[in-house]
């Protein structure tokens, strides 16, 4: 647990300052407090608060539109709203903009001390995350994305509420399913994993809430479906925007009645369990399109959390290879390996459409079929190194600034992996970026594709071949070996862009 830790108080009734300093003083915590939205700017800009206590009506301003000011850091402190029992419709504003709980006036110091205590244990787990990389968590990352989606699930675990987890494939949704189970007082009990995706259509309603002996051709026994497996713990329903429609309308009725009724069975069975509910689906787009029941949506969607795509936090790539590779090699007895900086460059640079499940699975290759010590970005598969050889190109068209192709290292493959004649003239396919640059001049003639595409690659064969010159000192047998070039188009490549002069190569 956090020891000392500095709160600020945002109120303009200085009873309440004085009130709350003195409770939160005692408890072993330093305070600062001010009664404006202006002087609490200042106060964040360059104090660091893991507690803030906020008024909604301040003079300066509406305490809630000023929640994304506070939020808007990379360790956000944890809010805690202040508000009068007449204006409990401002709390779900207020949660919905980010704050983590409320202080409904008037309050007790017991009331204080145990809002206070909740939230501790929020900041200590973000204060975790930022300072260290721990092995033996499963949440790994300190971007404001990772910290906000562990903040809400810390939020969501503390009661019994529904909770939707949305994100992309790879992006970790079961794992945070599993740790609000296990944080929450349900956690001695059965996690139960369902996956709608894989359910067969003629078993699903047999599967979820079992059947009686008998009740139709093959049940030779009774079945105990996956909802009584839940009871007293949670169960997880992955993907539920593959739930069939009937079924959606008969689960429904079971989140709603909180009992089961087996096939063939006469009596309904109460069930107490904890739905946990995650998708890749947009359910939104799903419950216009007429393919989900809106109400089922608002049943499941009381504590939404969103898990953000890699490529949105791109800052904790270094921290999550770097977490890996320590699992990989600690689980199969290996000598922990380095990632070289250009590695790091490279899968900086590559937008892992298959998020950390594909990042995990990238590094357990590497480690197990390769035996240097230093990671270099040729140990990356193909069609990674192919992505940041074309990105590279695109950049350099770009004026961009960033280090000339990372894929090849100072320990290329035997094999034809590293031919740079073929990777260099691979379909170049320009991202949303450059095409909205290229939209921006709009004053300027346009050249056709072809004479983009041949000074593209004619750049990066000149970069890259000046670039071995200099890595191999000159020495041409080394320098044709690393290229995966024959020696015949290697020569021809120097003689077109007059380089064998340049570095007097004979």
């Amino acid at each position: 647990m956090l020891g000392n830790q500095n709160v600020l108080i945002i109120d303009d009734q200085i009873a309440i300052q004085k009130l709350l300093t003195s409770w939160i003083s005692r408890l072993g915590h330093s305070c600062k407090t001010t009664g404006t939205l202006h002087e609490a700017r200042h106060l964040l800009k360059y104090g660091d608060f893991r507690i803030v206590f906020l008024d909604i009506y301040l003079p300066d301003g509406n305490g809630i539109d000023f929640i994304a000011d506070i939020l808007d850091r990379k360790i956000p402190p944890v809010i805690i709203v202040i508000t009068a029992s007449a204006e409990l419709g401002n709390v779900h504003k207020a949660l919905m903009k980010g704050a983590w709980n409320y202080l409904v006036k008037p309050f007790s110091m017991v009331d204080v001390n145990n809002v206070l205590q909740r939230a501790l244990n929020v900041a200590f787990i973000e204060r975790v995350y930022e300072s260290k990389i721990d092995i033996e968590h499963k949440i790994v990352g300190s971007s404001k994305n990772i910290i906000q989606s562990v903040r809400t699930m810390f939020q969501a675990a503390e009661n019994d509420a529904p909770v939707l987890i949305t994100g992309a494939s790879g992006t970790g949704k079961e794992m945070f399913a599993n740790e609000i189970h296990r944080l929450s007082r349900r956690s001695a009990n059965p996690f139960v994993v369902v996956d709608c995706a894989i359910l067969p259509e003629n078993l699903v309603e047999s599967i979820l809430f079992g059947h009686v002996k008998g009740a139709f051709t093959g049940a030779y026994s009774e079945r105990t479906g996956l909802v009584r497996q839940a009871d007293r713990g949670t169960l997880f329903l992955d993907e539920i925007g593959e739930l069939p429609l009937e079924m959606q309308k008969k689960f429904l009725r079971v989140i709603q009645e909180k009992s089961v009724m087996p096939i063939g069975g006469k009596d309904h069975i109460g069930v107490d369990f904890r739905l946990v509910c995650a998708t890749n689906r947009d359910i939104r787009n799903m419950v216009i399109a007429g393919t989900f029941r809106e109400d089922l949506f608002y049943r499941i969607n009381v504590f939404p959390v969103k898990l953000s795509p890699l490529n949105e936090r791109q800052e904790d790539i270094r921290i999550l290879a770097e977490f890996f590779i320590a699992q990989i090699c600690k689980q199969h007895s290996l000598e922990v390996r380095v990632c070289s900086s250009e590695f790091i460059v490279a899968i900086e640079l590559y937008n892992w459409p298959g998020n950390v499940r594909e990042l995990k699975n990238v590094f357990e290759k590497i480690i197990l079929t390769s035996k240097e010590k230093v990671i270099y970005p040729d140990h990356l598969p193909e069609n990674i190194r192919e992505y940041i050889i074309q990105q590279n190109i695109l950049n350099n068209l770009s004026n961009t600034l960033i280090p000339s192709l990372p894929a090849y290292s100072k320990y290329p493959k035997n094999d034809d992996t590293n031919n740079i004649e073929h990777e260099l003239h691979s379909e170049i396919k320009p991202n949303k970026d450059y095409e909205a640059d290229l939209n921006l001049a709009k004053n300027i003639t346009m050249p056709i594709i072809k004479s983009v595409r041949e000074k593209a690659i004619s750049e990066a064969e000149q970069n890259y071949l000046k670039e071995l010159i200099r890595f191999t000192n000159g020495n041409t047998a080394e320098a044709i070996k690393i290229s995966g070039l024959a020696k015949s188009q290697f020569y021809r490549l120097l003689k077109k862009y007059n380089i064998t002069k340049l570095f007097n190569i004979s």
